[in-house]
């Protein structure tokens, strides 16, 4: 008497479970992918580029500007 699939009990046994687990591993796992690369790229670019104030610090580290252009620009930025 045959049980299951192809004479195996309750499908492919063991091998189906670990079949099954991988292939919704494999689901979930492309899910929090796809959040994460096209979800938080398009609402945090921001992040991703130099800030104002940043570019700001980097000249006066360098001496392009004095410390008074430096205040100056600062609190034109707002900051």
């Amino acid at each position: 008497m045959m049980h299951g699939y192809w004479g195996f009990p309750g499908g492919f046994g063991w091998f189906g479970n670990i079949f099954m687990l991988f292939f919704w591993v494999l689901i979930i796992g492309g899910i929090f992918w796809a959040i994460r690369m096209f979800g938080m790229s398009h609402c945090c670019r921001e992040e991703a580029g130099e800030r104002p104030l940043d570019i700001l610090k980097k000249r006066y580290a360098k001496g392009d500007i004095t410390k008074e252009e430096y205040l100056t620009k600062k609190q034109e930025l707002g900051l």
